[in-house]
């Protein structure tokens, strides 16, 4: 600012000198008529000065106070996005955890029924040697009843998981028919 002011200055002193120029030049073009080159550079450093402090002083905090908070918008926005990223890992986690430990319950419920399938058909193969083949025939009945109880679960289970998963990661209840047949496929793949 001091040194517009200082060029300011000497430019209007040496105004006069620049304005006696030569008095019986032909006029031409205003821009190139040195007799006015005084005026005219102390006007331009007059309008850029004002001009200068205008933009320093109004314009610029304006646009500056704007990318701030565009600035802070933004790093909100993205920390909303890493906590909604955190917690949807934890919803996948626990679904996970969830989903083995009914898989773990239905196999030991799988197991149990086989064992207990397998000591009947010993203590009727001990008692009785003809109604061997109809005992075994009830304990195979029973096996598949219980295995079909456990996979019952297991889907019954896996559906509300699934639901349940799909609410809290999307936010809206899923369609059942939807997640019953998601379900069932999934549980028709081999392992």
């Amino acid at each position: 600012m001091r040194t517009l002011v200082a060029l300011g200055l000497t430019l209007a002193t040496a105004a006069p000198a620049w304005a006696a120029g030569d008095p019986g030049a032909a006029p031409g073009m205003p821009q190139l008529d040195t007799t006015t080159y005084a005026t005219q550079l102390f006007w331009l450093f007059v309008t850029f000065g004002i001009l200068y402090v205008l933009m320093s002083r109004v314009a610029l905090p304006k646009v500056q106070s704007v990318v701030e908070r565009r600035q802070s918008a933004i790093q909100a926005d993205l920390a909303a996005a890493q906590e909604a990223r955190r917690q949807a890992e934890s919803l996948r986690a626990e679904a996970e955890a969830a989903l083995s430990q009914a898989r773990d319950e239905a196999s030991l419920l799988v197991k149990a029924a086989a064992e207990k399938a397998s000591r009947e058909a010993m203590l009727a193969e001990q008692e009785l040697g003809r109604a061997l083949a109809a005992e075994a025939e009830a304990a195979e009945r029973r096996i598949a009843a219980a295995q079909a109880e456990a996979l019952a679960n297991v889907r019954s289970i896996a559906i509300e998981v699934a639901t349940s998963a799909t609410e809290r990661l999307v936010g809206f209840t899923p369609y059942q028919d939807g997640v019953t047949q998601a379900v069932d496929r999934a549980l028709a793949r081999p392992n």
